[in-house]
C-alpha cells in the first residue's frame, strides 16, 4: 500500500519503460487497468510520459511485479535531468558524432536555438530536426576544438517541462585559445524526449574570442598563410 502522503506526490512516468514492462506480461492497457483498479486512460496518460500520481506508479509497480522480476516505482518514474546528464555524457565522449547516439532522447521534430547576434556569431539562429542539428554540429566543431579539462559537470534546475543546465565551455581555434564562457542550456521535454535545446551563452566573451579569430586571420592572409581551422 502507498505510504501515508505518498498520494500528494506526482511523478512523469516512464512510458516506454512502463509500455514495455506491459507488453512482456502479455496484457493490453485495459487488462493491466482492470489489475491495477484503474481506469484505461490513466494508464494511457502513463505510457504517454504524461505526469501521474506516486501512489499509481507504485500501484502499477506492485501490479506488474513477479517472482522473477521486482518492479519499483523508480523504475517506471521518468527523470529528466537523469535523461540531459545522459545527454551531456554522449556529447563529452562523441561530439560531433553525438547524434547517433542519443537519437531515443530526442524528439524527430527537435530544435535547437541558439540565441546570439547573427552579424557576430555564425552560430546563430535556429537549426531544426536531426538535419539542422548535425548542420550545427558540423559548423561548430569545423571551427573550434574543445578543451576541457574534465568532462562537462552542469548545475541542474528543473521547472514544469524544462531542464536548465548551467557550465562553462573552453574552445580553442587553431592555437588561439578562448577564456571560459558560461552557457545556459533550457532543455524542454515533450513526454519523455527533449524537443527543443535553446542556449543562452556569454556572448560578450564569445563575440570578443571571434573578433580576435579574424584579426588572426587577417594577419594570416598579410603574410600569405592560411588561417588555422582546428
Amino acid at each position: 500500500m502507498p505510504e501515508r502522503g505518498e498520494s500528494s506526490r506526482f511523478n512523469r512516468a516512464n512510458g516506454p519503460r512502463l509500455r514495455a514492462l506491459r507488453k512482456s506480461r502479455g496484457w493490453s492497457q485495459l487488462e493491466l487497468a482492470t489489475r491495477a483498479g484503474y481506469s484505461e486512460r490513466v494508464i494511457r496518460k502513463a505510457e504517454a510520459g504524461e505526469t501521474v500520481r506516486h501512489d499509481v506508479l507504485s500501484t502499477l509497480a506492485q501490479t506488474l511485479s513477479t517472482e522473477d522480476e521486482a518492479v519499483s516505482v523508480p523504475m517506471l518514474a521518468f527523470d529528466p535531468v537523469a535523461a540531459v546528464r545522459r545527454f551531456f555524457e554522449i556529447y563529452d565522449r562523441y561530439e560531433i558524432r553525438m547524434l547517433a547516439h542519443m537519437r531515443d532522447l530526442l524528439t524527430e521534430d527537435v530544435r535547437f536555438i541558439f540565441h546570439a547576434d547573427p552579424s557576430v556569431n555564425p552560430l546563430s539562429g535556429t537549426w531544426p530536426g536531426f538535419e539542422g542539428l548535425q548542420a550545427y554540429l558540423d559548423l561548430f566543431f569545423g571551427m573550434f576544438v574543445r578543451c576541457n579539462p574534465e568532462p562537462i559537470a552542469p548545475v541542474f534546475s528543473v521547472s514544469g517541462d524544462h531542464v536548465v543546465a548551467r557550465y562553462s565551455e573552453v574552445v580553442r581555434h587553431g592555437d588561439i585559445v578562448a577564456p571560459p564562457v558560461w552557457i545556459h542550456l533550457i532543455f524542454t521535454f515533450r513526454g519523455d524526449q527533449i524537443c527543443q535545446v535553446e542556449d543562452f551563452c556569454d556572448t560578450d566573451t564569445a563575440a570578443r574570442f571571434l573578433k580576435e579569430i579574424g584579426k588572426a586571420g587577417n594577419r594570416d592572409d598579410e603574410n600569405g598563410e592560411l588561417s588555422p581551422e582546428g
